[in-house]
This record gives C-alpha cells, structure tokens and sequence, in this order.
C-alpha cells in the first residue's frame, strides 16, 4: 500500500489528539510560525518561571494551530501531533540521508530567497501579494522539490561544505548562519548571566 502522498491524499485539515479530530489552521505562514515557537520551547525547567513559560509557549502554539487551547486534552499530546504535523508528506527516514554539522537553512533568516526560489521554479507566489491560504504540506513540498541554481540552493550547500579547501571554509563562515539558541540553551545562558549580575544589596 502507498504511502500518503500528494497524487492521491489531500492534505489533512484536523489533528487527532486524545481520540477527538480538531479542525486546524493549516496556512503556511501560521506554521513558519509554529516552528519557531516550538524552537524555543525550553522541555526541561528548572524553576517555577521556566514552567510558568513554558506553558504559556504550549498554549501560544495551540492558539496558533486550533484557535484556542484543548483544555480537555494533554498539551503534550496536542504537541506531538503538531510535531507530526509538521513532517507534511511521508520523507524518507532522517537517517538514510548525510548528517550536516548544523542547520544549513533557516526559514527565519532565508524566507525571501526560499519564496523567490518557489515562484522562479513553481510559478506560486508565497508572498505577501497571496490572499488565499496555502497548506503547510504544500509549501513544504514546494520547497523540499527545489533544484537547479537558485540562490538559496547555492546557501545550503555552502553551509553544508565538510571539505578542507580554504576558500569554501571561508565562505561557509561568511554565510553562516546566525546562532540561534534552542529554548533549553537560552535557560541556560541566562542562568550563566544572572551570576554575574548585581545583587539587590551591592547596589544599596
């Protein structure tokens, strides 16, 4: 039997999550968003504060994708199914496929060039001219099909370079992208720095 795929099988527009179906907003720009939410979720709090975030994220993203929170399900199974979500179409297994030292896109920092790539090779406008929605599962198709020459290709595989040449070591450090730290990361550098903050009393 076939996998999912887009021939045959239209993109879901619900979640299953404890059992019930929840229609979902499966526009792509909301989910550029709920990626970048659930980069910064921080799964391992240390402190009150942490939990208080983290949960407020949990509820952030389920507003995103349901419109309202699932007060009669586990965030945690409401995040699991959004993660699934997130996949689109079945790919193959992540480990079949070369292991990059780090990311080599970021759908933060490289969006224009991955929208103008799409239009050249595609003919969709994902811009802001488009009005009408445009599925998460698509989008992603649109992109992961990208080939040829297009600039935000040239990027990736800059990114990627693991060889010895000089010149390429310095592109890639030219291109590089900016460090983005994962939510886990940010708590802990922000527990490195409040050490070094003053306290109440040194400043009496």
């Amino acid at each position: 039997m076939l996998r999912p795929n887009y021939a045959m099988d239209p993109p879901p527009t619900a979640l299953t999550v404890g059992g019930s179906s929840y229609p979902i907003d499966t526009d792509y720009r909301t989910w550029l968003r709920v990626l970048g939410a659930i980069r910064s979720l921080n799964y391992h709090p240390k402190t009150l504060q942490d939990m208080a975030k983290l949960s407020e994220g949990l509820k952030d993203i389920q507003e995103m994708v349901f419109g309202g929170v699932l007060k009669d399900e586990s965030a945690a199974e409401a995040l699991d199914a959004i993660s699934e979500f997130l996949r689109g179409y079945p790919s193959p297994p992540v480990g079949s496929l070369p292991q990059q030292e780090g990311p080599t896109v970021s759908f933060d920092w490289d969006l224009n060039e991955i929208i103008i790539a799409i239009q050249d090779q595609h003919g969709v406008d994902c811009s802001w001219r488009r009005k009408e929605p445009l599925h998460w599962w698509e989008f992603k198709l649109l992109y992961d099909t990208l080939s040829g020459d297009h600039y935000i290709l040239q990027l990736r595989d800059i990114r990627g370079y693991t060889g010895n040449d000089r010149n390429m070591k310095r592109r890639k450090a030219a291109f590089a992208l900016p460090v983005e730290l994962s939510g886990e990361e940010q708590a802990e550098w922000d527990e490195f720095e409040a050490q070094f903050e003053p306290k109440a009393e040194d400043q009496a």
